[in-house]
């Protein structure tokens, strides 16, 4: 290619050669500057959403201290111990919310799945909740070592049932960024940790409550238990060895070793011991709980301290990629616009003088001896050109916006003029426009039609009784119940009030009227809501009629309709009436059952 081309010609192919090149290695550096940022930034989100799922699994599991503290008490309860429980539910049900909310506008299969989960788990504290007072209100000789056991392990049920969440976010968290695998791995066996600690304790609740010895099956499972927590416990020491250059990390680790494992666990040996001789406890339930929900907060200080380590890593990383990419910018623009100046000087100062001497050679060769008139690069001439243009591409341009803003101002006025602004259905105009043909083409372009007229019954009562505002809420519930019962080729338009009708392509009577009643169920079949947490029942009566469209064919239908419509009104009103009056045939199986309105219609 460079062969033939010119001096000038291949001047600018390989200066713009050496410009994309440059650019393109450019281009390659900020792409992974940023693609790190955002890997950066997205671990960020997904630790931070972490820590939340582990702070709401530990603040599910610190509901057992004053659980455990009212199971050792009469039916009457310490006031304080009540207050305490209700705090630790509502902190509980916000850490829950706050998981929920983190995720719930998120587009993802997994966030939705998670968003699912939590709604189980919820669903499940509330009937633990429930087995758990109810066993409170029970007198204390009343309460059985079984229920109160099962009572106990409900509610650990419910942290139980969280962790697969926490795993599908510390999966997610390690996906993204594997280096934080260390951290994700540390918090969850804290947490897991913190979730035995409080189980080893409420494992005495029961024998504690009822002032007997402890249970062979109350044995085991403290055996179990504290064998589970020394296994954490050399894993844990384990990870922890691996941060000790944090000076944080030791010292977080000293007060957790301290009063979890040496405090704490030297009175569960008291206890243990206790609960082996005889049943003279030198604790109470509210003692215990007392005792060792503070042994438990060096546990969770030290988890939040490994969490807050990970978090600093990650945003120095991010930080880092930040300002590469800033520098990589910075330079890529420098270099290219070094070039693009020097390739600028070069055409203006060698290349152009070099052609305008080559002009002037060749008039000279042809005998032109006149001195030609030399322009400057950049010349007015030029400038003015392109402005010219500039200004006709400019009026242009305003030209075909305001085309487009008539024909969207067009169509904004005709909608508004065919469409019922509080449900958005068609409304009486359009219906009748479709009906008198005016409309040839519908969405279905046949003339034998189906009318189906039906008013909501009683709806005055609606307004005076609950306002003008329920009203419209109950009527927007009915449009949208009753689209939602229809196919792509059925109108349906709000025809006044509280009047609806329903115009389809089919002229067979039956199956128009088993539509109908297909309608009135969904209306009649749930309730609506009109304000949080209060609804209300409605129902409608339908008159159907069959015939044409068109001038001569539009009022005839109208005028059976509503008479059929009028006629079931008259029967009782809820259901459905067939002009003239007949009941549509039904199904050969199974038979309508009694009283069934649309058996009862004339």
């Amino acid at each position: 290619m460079l062969k033939n081309a010119t001096l000038v010609q291949r001047y600018w192919i390989i200066s713009i050669f050496v410009m994309v090149c440059t650019a393109a290695i450019g281009a390659k550096l900020l792409l992974d500057s940023y693609r790190e940022y955002k890997r950066d930034a997205a671990s960020l989100g997904h630790i931070e959403d972490y820590r939340e799922v582990l702070r709401a699994a530990n603040l599910l599991a610190a509901e057992h201290g004053p659980s455990d503290s009212l199971l050792g008490e009469e039916a009457s309860g310490d006031a304080e111990d009540v207050k305490r429980l209700s705090d630790a539910r509502g902190r509980s049900d916000a850490a829950l919310d706050r998981v929920a909310s983190l995720f719930s506008g998120r587009p993802q299969d997994g966030d939705r799945l998670i968003v699912l989960s939590l709604t189980d788990i919820r669903q499940t504290l509330m009937a633990s909740r429930a087995t758990l007072d109810a066993l409170i209100h029970l007198p204390l000789a009343r309460r059985s070592e079984a229920a109160l056991r099962n009572a106990i392990e409900s509610m650990f049920g419910v942290v139980f049932d969280l962790q697969p969440v926490i795993d599908q976010i510390g999966t997610r968290v390690v996906t993204n960024d594997p280096r934080l695998a260390g951290v994700v791995m540390m918090a969850r066996l804290l947490g897991d940790l913190r979730e035995y600690g409080g189980r080893i304790a409420s494992e005495f609740t029961p024998s504690i409550s009822n002032r007997k010895i402890l249970s062979i099956e109350s044995r085991v499972n403290i055996s179990r238990v504290h064998g589970r927590i020394d296994e954490l416990r050399f894993l844990i020491d384990h990870q922890a060895g691996l941060y000790l250059d944090d000076p944080r990390i030791q010292e977080a680790k000293l007060a957790f070793f301290g009063e979890f494992f040496i405090e704490g666990f030297a009175q569960i040996e008291r206890l243990l011991e206790e609960g082996r001789s005889g049943s003279n406890y030198s604790m109470t339930t509210r003692q215990l709980a007392d005792f060792i929900a503070p042994k438990l907060v060096p546990l969770e200080m030290f988890r939040e301290t490994f969490l807050d380590i990970g978090v600093e890593r990650v945003r120095e990383a991010r930080d880092a990629a930040w300002d590469w990419m800033l520098l990589s910018c910075a330079v890529m623009a420098t270099i290219l616009t070094a070039l693009v100046i020097g390739i600028w000087l070069a055409d203006r100062h060698i290349f152009r003088p070099l052609m305008a001497t080559r002009r002037e050679i060749i008039d000279l060769a042809g005998g032109d001896v006149s001195t030609p008139e030399r322009r400057a690069v950049g010349s007015v001439e030029l400038r003015v050109l392109f402005e010219a243009l500039d200004i006709l591409r400019a009026s242009q341009n305003r030209r075909d916006m305001l085309e487009k803003e008539r024909e969207v101002l067009s169509a904004k006025l005709k909608q508004q003029a065919e469409t019922d602004a509080l449900t958005g259905l068609l409304n009486r105009r359009a219906l009748d426009r479709i009906g008198q043909g005016v409309v040839e083409n519908w969405p279905a372009p046949c003339f034998e039609v189906g009318l189906i007229l039906f008013d909501i019954d009683h709806f005055k009562a609606v307004n005076d009784l609950h306002g003008h505002v329920a009203g419209d809420r109950a009527l927007q519930e009915i449009a949208t119940r009753t689209r939602d019962s229809l196919r792509a080729t059925d109108v349906v338009a709000r025809y006044g009030g509280e009047e609806f009708a329903i115009l389809l392509p089919n002229r067979d009577l039956n199956t128009v009227g088993l539509l109908a009643e297909k309608v009135r169920r969904s209306i009649a079949g749930a309730k609506i809501e009109i304000a949080p947490g209060k609804e209300i029942d409605v129902a409608a009566s339908f008159g159907v009629a069959v015939g044409r469209r068109g001038d001569t064919g539009w009022e005839p239908l109208l005028k059976a309709a509503d008479a059929a419509l009028y006629e079931a009104k008259r029967l009782g009103r809820n259901r459905v009436v067939l002009a003239p009056f007949q009941p549509p045939a039904q199904p050969a199986a199974p038979e309508p059952r009694t009283g069934d309105p649309l058996r009862q219609a004339v």
